[in-house]
């Protein structure tokens, strides 16, 4: 019979990277020499393991991160690793080590969680909704040459990424704070996967000396493209620096990648006769999900006062009535007994990211909601545009 159980670190290179390899990567060969070197990144996920004959067959891991949702950061698990050698695809073993994991990161107090998707509709089927899309933009430097002769106050300075990092770190814990939905990895993670020698920081800063914005990038060649993977502004002064920056490589390379922005940026409007070529990276979409409806305490909604029946059959613990009321801007959640409508986890989840139109919810299957729910839950809970920033 086949079983789940925990896959250790040590049993890591056998149990878990070949299959990770396989599903993941270009094969053969099956080199997973690599995990040797990123065990930082598993010593404190969960990763659980289906077993046929002793053999792992199909693989999950759970991985602690935190995130900003609504402006209060909480306990997120990072879903990735999910694998099945394909032999032993199609008889729901994902599904089984999923709901088990699901187990695992309400006894680790997990408040949300989040995944990129194989597939949208296997996940929704297993609570989880979908966030809107990152962008991905390119244009040429050459457009980029009226803000060479743009007057800028501050400065920006380039260092080797490494040598930054406290500058990047600090950037985005600050961003973190300020952008709904944004997860970051635990320290030793997040210096492992943002602080490394492979590429360039540049730093902008205010005439006083405070840090305004960065950006992480990499030039592919001479007249080949500045990759930028991080750009992060606290103001528009320290973007117009940044692109400033930019346009300065205008005799050195052609065009300029500008990976993973918020879907709420809107680099055209930038300057006059920006030719900017979006890409939505469509399989980058995440989708989310509310672990334990308990511990979305305290984050923060507009007034209103509602009462709300949560299906979850994935979490049990969530299922029952609550009701969702407004305290000093923050969201208070208590046992109730009548409900004003009924929600599925999905439904809840959409509702707390903000991420769909509440009159869709009938066609979705995620609860029906008179108009006067939906102008309730619109005015506690606007629409959003959250950005998970995080690749896992």
């Amino acid at each position: 019979m086949p079983d789940i159980r925990r896959i250790t670190q040590d049993k890591l290179l056998s149990d878990y990277a070949p299959l990770h390899r396989y599903a993941f990567y270009t094969s053969p060969p099956l080199d997973v020499s690599l995990y040797e070197s990123q065990s930082v990144l598993y010593d404190d996920a969960s990763i659980l393991g289906m077993y046929e004959a002793d053999e792992a067959v199909a693989t999950v891991v759970s991985i602690p991160m935190t995130q900003n949702v609504r402006g209060k950061i909480l306990s997120m698990s990072g879903v990735a690793g999910v694998t099945s050698k394909p032999t032993t695809r199609r008889k729901g073993y994902v599904k089984q080590l999923m709901q088990t994991l699901f187990e695992d990161m309400y006894e680790n107090d997990f408040a949300v969680s989040m995944l990129y998707p194989f597939r949208e509709s296997f996940y929704e089927r297993l609570g989880y909704t979908l966030f809107t899309h990152i962008k991905s933009v390119t244009f040429k430097t050459t457009d980029m040459k009226p803000l060479l002769n743009m007057p800028l106050s501050g400065s920006v300075e380039y260092l080797n990424q490494a040598d930054g990092w406290n500058i990047a770190k600090a950037m985005l814990h600050d961003s973190q704070q300020n952008k709904h939905g944004m997860a970051l990895f635990l320290p030793e993670p997040l210096q492992y996967l943002y602080g490394k020698d492979d590429h360039w920081l540049a730093v902008a800063r205010d005439d006083e000396g405070a840090v305004i914005g960065t950006m992480a990038y990499k030039i592919t060649a001479f007249w080949g493209t500045f990759e930028v993977s991080r750009f992060f502004a606290k103001n528009s002064l320290g973007r117009y620096l940044l692109l400033q920056y930019i346009a300065k490589h205008v005799d050195q390379v052609h065009d300029v990648h500008l990976k993973r922005l918020p879907y709420d940026t809107h680099p055209e409007t930038w300057f006059s006769d920006f030719s900017v070529k979006g890409d939505p990276e469509i399989w980058l979409t995440p989708m989310c999900r509310v672990i334990d409806v308990q511990k979305l305490q305290g984050i923060h909604v507009g007034e209103g006062d509602i009462t709300l029946e949560i299906s979850d059959p994935f979490c049990e613990w969530n299922n029952g009535v609550y009701r969702f009321s407004a305290v000093d801007g923050c969201l208070q959640i208590e046992p109730a007994q009548n409900a004003d409508c009924s929600l599925t986890i999905n439904g809840l989840s959409a509702i707390i990211y903000g991420t769909h139109d509440l009159h869709d919810f009938q066609w979705r299957g995620w609860g029906t909601l008179s108009e006067i729910n939906i102008n309730t839950l619109s005015q506690m809970f606007p629409r959003a545009n959250p950005y998970l920033f995080a690749l896992f």
